[in-house]
């Protein structure tokens, strides 16, 4: 469980594991880099940026990238490699915080495409 203060001061609990099933992350059918996958998760972020940007502000980036990891491991180690997932990972985290740094002006399809051009075989 994390604990996020708020800038009243007070704290917002956050449940590790049910941010991430519910962040969007749907069945791991298909590749993990699918738009439609993507296009999910980059839908849940935005609807849900407020919390991003408290993750982002408080400094627990690393654990949302952690969680990120963690999760995205989980659904598709089966079936790839361990080290591309750990990339894309990464890739996903570094697409939120950039979006956010934005007032998330970038349009979603441009960080969709960018990821599926840089993980399609």
């Amino acid at each position: 469980m994390i604990c996020l203060p708020t800038q009243n001061k007070q704290i917002r609990m956050l449940h590790r594991p049910t941010f991430l099933i519910t962040i969007g992350i749907s069945s791991p059918d298909g590749e993990f880099f699918d738009k439609e996958y993507l296009g999910h998760f980059f839908d849940y972020v935005y609807e849900h940026r407020e919390l991003l940007d408290g993750i982002i502000k408080c400094g627990y980036g690393l654990t949302f990238l952690e969680m990120i990891t963690d999760y995205v491991k989980k659904k598709w180690l089966a079936n790839e490699d361990e080290y591309k997932l750990i990339a894309f990972s990464g890739a996903l985290f570094n697409s939120c915080v950039y979006w956010a740094k934005s007032d998330y002006t970038i349009k979603e399809e441009i960080l969709i495409n960018s990821l599926v051009d840089t993980y399609k075989r």
